[in-house]
């Protein structure tokens, strides 16, 4: 509805209130299919990676598309070919199952969920997880509002700005694929460790180093470092989470995705008006750090 409601809009107010439909579809959306990816699958990490990729390579080939219609066509005909693609999208969940079952134990694992401990041990997961899912949020969102900023103090021009912002993005890539499968063989703990510890280290080096490869080698290290917590925090989720509250679990998890994105920005201009341009890097790297540690709480319950 909302796609072809900014096709045939008309004013600023229209676009605003047609923007926020949009938010509420997006927010409906996104757990939905996390919920329902990760219960068809045993390898819910490797799962997630390449939902992750795959939902990272459509935007980025939608924009180029979508700018190459507007350069074309104008404004109105991106909107349409957005309507067109939702169609496509709605009839495509046809063919999902309307109830999905991980494995053949789900009566056992509802029947487990109502003893207490293991609710208690669920709760604690669910804590970990959406702390990590505040912090990795925060610090994206803090990397892409201001570096181009600190960048510009440095005397990057636009296309080295572009350059490090497409390598930043490739590591992610990269580590959607790998780092989430991996977490499938290893463990979520140490991949998340492991991950939010690189992302310190590069946060604490784009702070501090100046020389332009070496942030640029600093932004790759901290996409990978960024890429990772996606996949791998809903595959956790999905590991302890019963089937009957794994879709509240995950919109809890966006919903603090949201929250760390939408705070982030703020306090990052705060702080780099009365301290300095690289005081949000710093912060981002005592984020990364304290993520590093609520990993380390992840304990694998007992079957």
């Amino acid at each position: 509805t909302s796609s072809l409601l900014y096709f045939i809009s008309k004013t600023a107010f229209q676009l605003l209130f047609i923007k926020v439909l949009d938010g509420i579809a997006c927010a409906a959306f996104f757990p939905s299919v996390e919920a329902a990816a990760t219960e068809v699958t045993a390898k819910p990490g490797k799962t997630m990676g390449i939902c992750a990729t795959l939902y990272g390579a459509g935007f980025a080939l939608a924009s180029i598309f979508g700018g190459v219609l507007v350069d074309y066509f104008g404004y109105k005909i991106p909107f349409l070919s957005y309507f067109i693609f939702s169609l496509a999208s709605l009839a495509l969940t046809i063919l999902m199952p309307s109830k999905t079952e991980k494995s053949n134990n789900v009566i056992n694992v509802i029947s487990n969920f109502k003893n207490e401990a293991f609710e208690k041990h669920f709760k604690e997961i669910l804590k970990i997880a959406l702390t990590i899912s505040f912090g990795y949020s925060f610090i994206l969102a803090m990397i892409l509002s201001f570096f181009p900023v600190y960048s510009k103090a440095l005397n990057w021009n636009a296309t080295l700005i572009g350059f490090f912002l497409t390598i930043f993005w490739l590591s992610r890539i990269i580590s959607f694929i790998f780092l989430g499968a991996l977490s499938d063989k290893f463990g979520r703990k140490i991949i998340l460790f492991s991950t939010f510890c690189l992302s310190a280290i590069a946060s604490l080096g784009l702070a501090y180093f100046q020389e332009k490869l070496t942030l640029i080698i600093m932004g790759f290290i901290l996409g990978l470092g960024l890429g990772a917590p996606f996949p791998v925090t809903i595959a956790l989720i999905s590991d302890e989470a019963p089937s009957h509250k794994r879709g509240v679990a995950m919109g809890l998890f966006e919903t603090a995705s949201a929250a760390g994105q939408a705070v982030s920005p703020f306090i990052g201009g705060v702080t780099s008006e009365i301290l300095s341009l690289n005081t949000p890097f710093i912060l981002c790297c005592f984020a990364a750090f304290s993520c590093a540690l609520a990993s380390l709480k992840i304990i694998k319950k007992n079957n």
